[in-house]
């Protein structure tokens, strides 16, 4: 993991949105218990990716004896989709990938804005007002569930953030850079910024040694998987917030 990797994700783990109203609607008829191991569920999904399909690891995730979990696995599996061994929530992954593309964004735009105002040598002044500008411009905003990326940040921003994270893992398994950047272009093409960002995420996150051939398979899974992707955002967190 690269040292901006490391700031997105501990940065992350500070906060996760939650869209209460979708939640609960969605949720009627969990139980106390099962709303806590869905919740565990979703706070570990966040900071870590995709759970394993393993009763032995989601009971310790919930914190629940295995035997209790597994009273109430088919009912809190409903909300995720099995997948190569994991468990995958199209909404979580959909909202990690906004925070990545996000973070990264204010991350890079932070280090410009202190490095142009502390190469003026001899400007105290100029160095004081550039302290805590740089902080709040690499801080998340304090309610981040209520930021959208693609209508609050130019494109342009967007997409170079993307670009820098993907090329950068590509070319360590061997892409040339014009390569990676023509091969980002068509998982643009095929799935949202947000999907390509998260899918960059986790490939760089596992280490997977094939990146390109991983987050190939797994987009045109996505794409494939269009209907169950929005029949399990409908049934997980209400149609209402996807405007459909």
């Amino acid at each position: 993991m690269t040292k901006i990797d490391q700031k997105i994700d501990e940065k992350a783990d500070v906060w996760m949105p939650l869209y209460i109203g979708d939640y609960l609607a969605a949720t009627q008829r969990l139980t106390t218990e099962q709303h806590g191991a869905y919740l565990l569920l979703l706070i570990d999904y966040w900071r870590n990716g995709p759970p394993p399909f393993d009763d032995a690891v989601l009971a310790q995730i919930t914190r629940l004896k295995l035997s209790a979990w597994r009273k109430m696995k088919t009912v809190i599996v409903e909300f995720f989709k099995p997948d190569n061994g994991k468990l995958i929530h199209s909404r979580v992954e959909a909202e990690r990938g906004k925070a990545i593309v996000h973070q990264a964004r204010r991350s890079q735009k932070a280090k410009v804005a202190a490095d142009a105002r502390w190469a003026k040598d001899g400007d105290a002044s100029g160095n004081a007002q550039a302290m805590p500008q740089a902080m709040l411009e690499a801080c998340p905003p304090p309610s981040p569930s209520l930021t959208n990326v693609r209508g609050g940040q130019p494109p342009d921003d967007q997409a170079k953030s993307l670009f820098e994270a993907g090329v950068g893992l590509l070319t360590k398994t061997g892409s040339t850079p014009s390569t990676a950047r023509s091969l980002i272009g068509k998982w643009r093409k095929a799935q949202s910024d947000e999907t390509v960002a998260a899918a960059i995420a986790d490939a760089t996150r596992l280490e997977i040694s094939d990146p390109k051939a991983w987050i190939t398979a797994r987009l045109a899974k996505a794409a494939n998987d269009s209907s169950d992707f929005y029949a399990s955002i409908d049934r997980t967190f209400g149609a209402a917030q996807q405007g459909r």
